[in-house]
């Protein structure tokens, strides 16, 4: 409970793929918004584990999630590989320190 969980060195990897695949699947998600295909086929495919208990059982669903990442990619992601950067939306604190 000292360490903040993201914080300590054998977190570098986890971190890191988490990074990355939040930022992938918020552009393969603004992409088919643009494309008005946002929707298309999310009802029932929505994965949610019960939890994750402290044993080797919580990297159980890892493989899997990462092996539907890259099939998504292929079906959809390879539409924004080549497309020019958004600009940065701003944040909050730009917001407010513009006021």
């Amino acid at each position: 409970m000292r360490d903040p969980v993201f914080a300590l060195p054998r977190s570098e990897i986890p971190y890191r793929l988490m990074r990355s695949y939040n930022r992938r699947l918020a552009r393969i998600g603004r992409h088919r918004r643009e494309r008005g295909t946002f929707v298309r086929r999310n009802h029932g495919h929505r994965f949610l584990p019960d939890g994750f208990p402290p044993d080797n059982s919580t990297g159980k669903p890892v493989p899997k999630g990462i092996a539907a990442w890259l099939g998504l990619e292929l079906r959809e992601g390879w539409r924004t590989w080549f497309a020019p950067e958004e600009a940065p939306r701003p944040r909050l604190t730009d917001r407010t320190a513009a006021a």
